[in-house]
């Protein structure tokens, strides 16, 4: 056949080039010992001694491998281990601190209570002592105060400051002091406390064990 009739053929592409594979660079291998390596061991020691100490040396130890191109396992263990212990001693140290101070309050509470079932006391026995030399009771706190006359019923002015012209209420500090009148018109005194070991109102009198529910009690003003 002529070549000069023969039909025209496509041209041919040229041959795509295949890719070659990229080799990642080898990551060169750790010269030397492990820099963190002892401070590792250390963290883990004291873990069971100082922790917050320990937890720090151990995430130094994790640093100083980790640049020295290492896994430092034991400085993992030491993290762990010291914040551990550290969560346990916050743990303790806040319940013991709980208790201290429970105990604390418990021991005041009880010693205000003492001193206001000391001045009760007193106060009931000057005003009984008042009724016996006066022949009645004072009808006011300033006879009390201003009556010097004898030092068994005298109170000390200073004493004002721990008597209530009120009723005892909740958390008081403070006594109130009561002349109390029967129907047979027999009367009494009453001091009233708070007390804040069992939270609740007593009452100091000699004459509270003949008293009856129907007395009328006023409070000395």
């Amino acid at each position: 056949m002529d070549p000069l009739n023969q039909p025209n053929q496509p041209p041919t592409a040229p041959p795509v080039p295949v890719p070659q594979p990229v080799m990642p660079n080898p990551q060169p291998a750790p010269q030397g010992d492990d820099p963190g390596k002892t401070l590792a061991i250390v963290g883990i020691i004291l873990a069971f001694f100082i922790s917050i100490v320990g937890l720090i040396l151990s995430i130094i130890a994790k640093k100083k491998s980790k640049a020295a191109g290492y896994n430092n396992t034991l400085a993992t263990v030491g993290i762990i281990l010291n914040a551990i212990s550290l969560a346990i001693g916050v743990i303790l140290l806040t319940v013991i601190s709980f208790i201290i101070l429970t105990a604390y309050h418990g021991v005041q509470d009880r010693a205000e209570t003492t001193n206001m079932a000391i001045t009760a006391r007193s106060l009931d026995k000057k005003m009984e002592t008042y009724n016996v030399e006066k022949g009645s009771y004072p009808s006011s706190l300033a006879k009390l105060f201003s009556d010097t006359s004898s030092d068994y019923y005298h109170v000390d002015p200073s004493t004002q400051e721990s008597i209530s012209s009120a009723p005892i209420t909740e958390g008081s500090n403070k006594v109130a002091i009561y002349v109390c009148s029967q129907d047979d018109d027999e009367q009494y005194a009453r001091v009233d406390y708070w007390d804040t070991t069992t939270n609740k109102v007593v009452q100091v009198g000699s004459g509270l064990s003949n008293s009856s529910s129907t007395s009328t009690c006023t409070i000395l003003k």
